[in-house]
Formats: structure tokens, C-alpha cells, sequence
């Protein structure tokens, strides 16, 4: 994976971890919402040219 982003449902940025390497095969992220309003928030992942966004729905 080369590049991580997480966004707010009006697209805002809220954390971004960028160039981070892994070996192709299954991974797990762990986000950390603490200091983060529950809420909808978008979870985007991009590797060779491919990116996919998940939605994740963060209630306290």
C-alpha cells in the first residue's frame, strides 16, 4: 500500500499516513478515533495505481 487517508463525510482530512510499504497479501489497520466526533467517516487506500475506499461508521 503507498498511500492511506481517512475523511469526515464532508470530506474533510482527518488523518493521513502516507508512503507506507507492505508486502502484497491480507493486512488490518487500526484506526484510533480518540479526539474524533462519531460519526460516518471514509477510510481511502491506494496501491499501484488502484484505490479503494471503505466506509466506517464510528459510534462511542
Amino acid at each position: 500500500m503507498r498511500n492511506r487517508s481517512e475523511s469526515d463525510f464532508l470530506g474533510r482530512h482527518v488523518e493521513r499516513a502516507l508512503s507506507t510499504r507492505w508486502e502484497a497479501g491480507y493486512h488490518t489497520v487500526q484506526l484510533d478515533f480518540t479526539g474524533k466526533a462519531a460519526g460516518l467517516y471514509f477510510l481511502q487506500a491506494e496501491a499501484s495505481g488502484v484505490t479503494r475506499v471503505q466506509k466506517v461508521m464510528f459510534l462511542r
